[in-house]
């Protein structure tokens, strides 16, 4: 066996020959190990409380490669690209977990191989009507960047990882929107001006739910955000008022700014008013100033 294998072994692998040999020896004929090596990133870890273990290949896979070698030496090697990461089964069960590129070796009797990406995933969750902290109806639509890490627990736990990510993510939408108002006037975190917020609330919720699957979540923001169809008029009335409000307010503001630059102009030339004239110029100052400011804005 060492010599076949040396032989028919190719040169450009990414582990050394002694490695070679006892992955051959390991996964193949002579014997079974009590914990098989996984040829993944790291050491194989600890499974407890219902984890899914790694198992050696069964015998009777050893049995049928050495009725059909060489043939099932020969396709018993794989290939893994960049951004790639598989999980091999042998009659059922799970015997390794591949993430690293290059050239594998597995005996191919009754083997079957899974593979799933290890590049980032984008999630749309589509425009969807929820409550804000307030009870007004929003309609909204969020965005979620996620990653698998741990490539054995996204494909034997889950049925369907997008389908998985799409409920969750909604569900988290639905309850950290709950938390916030649309908007603040007191400095309250809102969903408005603090989308940062808001956007580090739902990737740590989401990553606490999906990372039992073996995913990460980078980012989770919001799309679009915007009131609903049936209070939408009610609440343009009330942003116009607001900001009919806060016109005025600088409006008097300005007017009593000029009102009293006026009287000290006055003094500083010289002009000596007593404490009735001054209070009767600015009192016939600022209806003029406020007044104009009023036509200017209605003839606009």
């Amino acid at each position: 066996l060492r010599l076949f294998s040396f032989l028919y072994v190719p040169s450009a692998l990414s582990f050394p020959e002694n490695d070679i040999l006892n992955h051959c020896y390991s996964h193949l004929l002579f014997y079974q190990q009590e914990q098989p090596k996984a040829v993944m990133d790291g050491p194989v870890p600890h499974h407890e409380h219902g984890e899914l273990k790694f198992r050696s290949t069964p015998w009777l896979s050893q049995l049928c490669f050495l009725c059909t070698c060489p043939c099932a030496f020969v396709n018993s090697w794989m290939t893994l690209n960049e951004g790639e990461q598989r999980i091999v089964l042998n009659t059922g069960q799970l015997i390794a977990e591949v993430t690293e590129p290059g050239c594998h070796f597995f005996n191919c009797c009754n083997r079957e191989v899974r593979s799933i990406s290890k590049k980032k995933h984008c999630l749309s969750v589509e425009r969807c009507k929820l409550a804000e902290r307030n009870g007004n109806p929003m309609m909204i639509s969020a965005i979620v960047v996620f990653q698998v890490v741990v490539p054995h627990k996204a494909l034997m736990k889950v049925a369907s990882l997008n389908t998985y990510m799409h409920t969750q993510a909604l569900a988290i939408l639905r309850q950290v929107v709950s938390q916030f108002p649309f908007e603040s006037h007191d400095g309250t975190p809102c969903l408005l001006h603090d989308s940062v917020t808001v956007s580090r609330s739902l990737t740590t919720q989401l990553n606490s739910l999906v990372a039992e699957m073996g995913v990460h979540v980078s980012s989770f923001s919001l799309d679009e955000l915007s009131f609903a169809p049936e209070i939408a008029s009610s609440m343009l009335q009330r942003q116009a008022a607001q900001a009919l409000v806060d016109a005025r307010q600088v409006i008097v503001h300005g007017a009593s700014e000029l009102a009293a630059g006026s009287v000290a102009a006055l003094a500083a030339r010289g002009v000596k008013l007593s404490h009735d004239q001054r209070t009767r110029l600015i009192g016939n100052l600022l209806p003029v100033l406020c007044a104009s400011e009023r036509e200017g804005g209605s003839n606009a």
